[in-house]
């Protein structure tokens, strides 16, 4: 009886020979996962998905043991996966608060610019327009610009050109008209 478990025993060993570990990377996963050589050799769990600015989506950029390493048959290795160009959404905000906008933003992953106009009737504060088009992809780190509401305050100076604060003119002084100028 002692034979027959020798012998499985030794078939045993030379299945379990330990095999290369190929350089999947750069490779497409669709091609490696359905290749019958690599199946057999190699347990693909899950593929793990990544964004990567400069591999295609659907490729390889990654694998959780290195090339020409050696395992035993069957050994499971994770792939990574590029999902392409990591993309946002941009959201609209037109018509928000400027500071809670800007949270939103950044907190998705764009750069916010903000310019001031003091045109039209809208809260103070709030984004009249913004660039680029909203409701559209684009890559993280993009500059969105913000066109803020701030309403247009009269500026009086006195004979030195020095802003006098609102609360400091003569309630009943009426100020000379050449002396008002609009603020840049």
């Amino acid at each position: 009886g002692n034979q027959s478990n020798t012998t499985e025993v030794a078939t045993d060993l030379v299945q379990a020979e330990p095999v290369a570990v190929p350089t999947f990377v750069g490779r497409s996963y669709l091609d490696i996962s359905s290749n019958p050589v690599f199946s057999q050799n190699f347990k693909f769990g899950d593929p793990e998905y990544v964004y990567d600015e400069e591999v295609a989506e659907g490729y390889i950029v990654g694998q959780s043991i290195q090339p020409n390493e050696m395992v035993t048959p069957g050994t499971p290795i994770i792939l990574y996966v590029s999902k392409g160009k990591e993309e946002i959404v941009l959201p609209n905000v037109i018509g928000s608060d400027y500071e809670e906008a800007v949270v939103r933003l950044e907190e998705l992953g764009f750069v916010c610019k903000k310019s001031e106009t003091s045109q039209g009737n809208y809260r103070e504060n709030e984004i009249v327009s913004m660039s680029p088009s909203s409701e559209k992809a684009y890559s993280p780190g993009t500059t969105v610009y913000l066109i803020v509401f701030v309403p247009e305050t009269e500026v009086v100076t006195n004979e030195f050109g020095e802003i006098i604060p609102p609360e400091e003119l003569p309630a009943d002084k009426e100020v000379p008209e050449e002396n008002i100028q609009s603020e840049e």
